[in-house]
């Protein structure tokens, strides 16, 4: 097991399981012929939560001589020391550098992530721009949903992959295996022949009519075409994340597609048509991937949750299959209004993700423009299902700029939540309902019925949100108003032509990094950014004449623009548009199509059945929501002995913790839980080691829901564990036995010191120091308590520190073998505690010596008769 590269590091860095892989389930192949990089402009967290890279993941990794390896950006502190170390951004899979491989896709699903994919670029050690690139350079793809409105990035990519993936970029990635020998150029000009290929290089920007700079395909061939699977996946096992991801649970993306045409959503224009999959095609993959990965929730999830044709069916039937497993299943995005019979009762069961109204504005009329249909009578009905059946919080969105809209508009919106509060207080028999509003800026979006409008003005809209918030807090509502310089930012990179590109490699070289993050959006340099680029920003701001040529019409998303335009005339006379598709109510079967564009046939869309609106729910008669799990049976508790190596060494405890849970999980040894709305298992670890610090010898007890057999475990826990983590031995613990924390007295550590140019004087100058501690009276250490830092003498919980040439046989530091040891006994007692770091560093003096830390051995018993705190006897030799 060789050492990571960035290991000597990333304790100075935030969440170093971030950069490290090794988890369970990743895929490694050494001898593949062809690299695909899948790179996502943001951290760890948020991009294992991308179900998009999951699905690829798999897909490439299936095909023969192809491997697809992980690559996340890396947070501002570890782009810092990688750049002060002159060291690469490296894949989690092999630790490759990205310049090494064939092929770099980008997931690119939101525009403030631009400055991102320069950064990533950037550490990658590859040139920014297309045409600075050579044959020695990896090709650079684009896909996901800004690929239809790519020019901003245009001259940074070879090529964008247009619509679904699944299928057409294993596809393409055969296609360039084959073609890999062609020079450069002429590989992405024959690349550039397929229909659902964009390759920048190979077209032409023609100033037109109109503020923005469009793209000319010529004559010989049409607008590239988005991509459209008629069969989505059904959820695979994918690298179990070792750091807790954004939506750390197993997604399963039920449809895709959104028919009820909300005018300013972009999604539910450019992922037509509504496509499903089958019930009970999903059951058995759920299943298998929660044995695969030991993960304990279940999301479903959609763009339109409540309108999937077989939700009561699919909620029922995993609600019965994954209660006795221990799994829960949240139901992502459900809208609290116009529930499917059942699916309030199978949530109530487990647990919702929380549930949430979207009535975009506060007023019919405007709800009208935007093609929002639903009344403020579905909204009230909605908070009186769910209040009734036990719930408490609701979460409202709203949306403020929104064409057409007026200052009453605004005022409507707290008159409205008011009343749904007023809603809750009444079923819930005065008490006080827990409702959010959640309040965003309109950005037009391309390819929807209002890209051609404007964005709010200044003016407009400090006087807004100041009405909504005076409104708001005064009716006692909490109100979360996000920042609208990251809206105003996202309609520039939305609508913006290629021009735009100087300005996001000038927001780069000025420091700009993860603008979608609140905290980290500096809206001064990329103000400086836009106009050293000479961006005219307020055009972009502004409405766009609707016989202007636009930066995205030579991409085709299916929707035409008679459809868009139609939709556009029909806001501004207030009209609706019914939800397209095939359905079924009492009078018979029926099917709805608004010719957008894409030609379905009835039998190509799923049924929907049409049922009356449910009654409330009267408050006598609620329906509680249930504890996630319910503990059953005896406990089986027992004492598990386990090495914690490597990059697993290098997870924080509660990462450690997760991870030693799920590995239970997928070795069918179930733990108990604890009880309350986010039960963790029950295990009762040693005192954490320092991040970093291998443990040869740690414990943990693990309550379990059943019986096993101490010889049976390891054998069955071993081949479920991430790298890193590998059990020794186990034993049943007895009645009334105390826990691992309770009983600790003492650890034993080794710091292993290499042979550097010297290690004779070195070995010298620590047998010094060695000899300095154990004759000094006090060893005085500062420690951070709260917000006040104390002085504090560890050097009564110093048992013993000598000399030693006993070496484990662990992996030397940059090739250089171990010269020799330093034995420690310190204090592990519950508060009474040395730590190894705060030892080394007094007994360092400031000097920088390489060095790895193990602990060894932990102790129970008294100093002079400790015992091993596992039967010596289980331990393998």
């Amino acid at each position: 097991m060789k050492p990571h590269p960035y290991a000597s590091f990333l304790h100075l860095v935030k969440l170093p399981g971030r950069y490290i892989g090794g988890e369970f389930g990743q895929i490694v192949k050494e001898k593949a012929r062809f690299r695909v990089a899948l790179a996502f402009p943001d951290v760890y967290e948020l991009g294992q939560s991308y179900l998009g890279l999951s699905i690829l993941y798999n897909r490439l990794n299936r095909m023969e001589d192809v491997a697809a390896e992980r690559v996340f950006a890396p947070w501002p502190d570890m782009e810092e020391e990688l750049r002060r170390r002159s060291l690469p951004l490296l894949s989690l899979e092999t630790a490759r550098p990205l310049r090494e491989f064939d092929m770099v896709g980008f997931s690119l699903t939101y525009e403030l992530g631009a400055t991102n994919v320069l950064m990533m670029l950037d550490l990658g050690g590859i040139p920014f721009r297309s045409e600075d690139r050579t044959s020695s350079d990896p090709l650079i793809i684009g896909g996901g949903p800004m690929t239809l409105h790519p020019e901003p990035l245009a001259p940074f990519f070879d090529l964008f992959l247009l619509g679904d993936g699944e299928e057409a970029f294993p596809s393409l990635v055969s296609e360039i295996m084959s073609l890999r020998d062609e020079p450069r150029q002429s590989l992405l000009k024959r690349l550039s022949e397929r229909p659902e290929i964009y390759v920048p290089s190979e077209v032409r920007t023609a100033d037109v009519r109109g503020r923005l700079c469009a793209v000319d395909f010529g004559p010989s061939r049409p607008a590239a075409r988005r991509a459209v699977v008629q069969s989505i996946p059904l959820p695979d096992v994918f690298p179990v994340s070792n750091v807790e991801a954004s939506f750390d649970r197993c997604s399963v993306e039920v449809a895709r597609g959104c028919a009820c045409g909300c005018r300013f959503c972009q999604a539910g224009m450019t992922y037509r048509p509504v496509r499903e999959q089958r019930g009970r095609d999903i059951i058995p993959a759920v299943l298998k991937v929660i044995e695969g990965s030991g993960m304990d929730e279940v999301s479903l999830s959609s763009l339109a949750l409540s309108d999937y044709s077989e939700l009561p069916f699919l909620a029922k039937g995993l609600s019965d299959r994954l209660s006795p497993l221990r799994v829960a299943l949240s139901l992502s995005s459900l809208r609290a209004y116009r529930f499917p019979p059942g699916v309030l009762e199978a949530a109530s069961e487990v647990r919702a993700a929380g549930l949430t109204m979207a009535p975009e504005a506060g007023t019919q009329r405007l709800r009208n423009v935007i093609n929002k249909t639903i009344t403020e009578e579905d909204i009230l009905e909605g908070a009186g299902e769910v209040f009734g059946r036990g719930w408490t919080r609701l979460k409202l969105y709203f949306m403020m700029g929104l064409p057409g809209e007026t200052d009453e508009d605004i005022e409507a919106i707290t008159a409205l939540v008011r009343k749904v509060a007023d809603e809750g207080r009444r079923i819930l028999r005065g008490r006080r309902p827990d409702v959010v509003v959640s309040v965003s800026t309109f950005v037009p979006k391309p390819h929807t019925p209002f890209q051609w409008e404007g964005f709010i003005d200044d003016d407009s809209l400090r006087r807004r949100r100041a009405i909504l918030s005076k409104s708001v807090h005064a009716s006692g509502l909490k109100l979360k108003l996000h920042d609208p310089a990251l809206s105003r930012l996202e309609t520039l990179l939305s609508r913006g032509d290629r021009r735009m590109a100087r300005a996001i490699e000038s927001a780069f070289r000025l420091g700009c990094r993860f603008d979608a993050w609140d905290d980290m959006h500096e809206p001064d340099s990329w103000l400086a950014a836009l106009r050293e680029s000479s961006i005219d920003i307020k055009a972009l701001h502004s409405g766009i004449d609707p016989d202007d040529r636009l930066p995205w019409d030579h991409l085709d998303s299916g929707v035409s623009r008679a459809f868009l335009l139609h939709e556009r005339d029909k806001a501004i006379r207030g009209e609706t548009t019914s939800s397209c598709g095939r359905f079924k109510d009492e009078t018979g079967e029926r099917f709805v199509c608004h010719h957008c564009g894409l030609r379905c046939e009835a039998g190509s869309r799923p049924l929907v059945e049409i049922r009356s609106a449910p009654t409330a729910r009267e408050p006598d008669q609620p329906i509680r929501p249930s504890p996630r799990f319910k503990e059953h049976g005896s406990p089986f508790p027992y004492r598990l002995l386990y090495a914690s190596t490597g990059r697993f060494a290098l997870l924080g405890h509660l990462d450690q913790a997760r991870a030693m849970g799920r590995t239970l999980r997928r070795a069918g040894l179930t733990p108990l839980y604890t009880q309350g709305f986010h039960p963790q298992p029950r295990l009762n670890f040693a005192p954490p080691a320092s991040l970093g610090t291998w443990g040869l010898g740690e414990i943990v007890d693990a309550v379990l829901e059943g019986p096993a057999d101490p010889a049976d475990m390891i054998g069955r826990l071993n081949p479920k564990s991430p790298e890193g983590l590998g059990f020794l031995a186990a034993r049943p613990l007895s009645e009334g036995e105390a826990g691992i924390s309770s009983i600790l007295s003492a650890a034993e550590y080794l710091v292993l010191v290499p042979s550097p140019p010297g290690a004779e004087s070195v070995r010298a100058w620590i047998e010094t120091r060695i000899s300095a501690l154990i004759t000094a009276e006090t060893v005085l250490i500062r420690r951070k308590k709260s917000k006040q830092i104390n002085e504090i003498d560890i050097r009564p919980l110093i048992f013993d520190a000598t000399l030693t040439q006993a070496v484990p046989s662990i992996p030397p530091i940059e090739g250089q073998d171990w010269a020799f040891a330093i034995r420690f006994i310190l204090s592990a007692a519950s508060q009474r505690t040395a730590r190894i770091g705060e030892v080394m560093s007094w007994l360092w003096e400031g000097q920088d010596i390489p060095c790895q830390v193990c602990r060894r051995g932990l102790f129970a018993g008294d100093p002079g008769r400790f015992i091993p705190a596992f039967d010596p006897e289980l331990i393998p030799e």
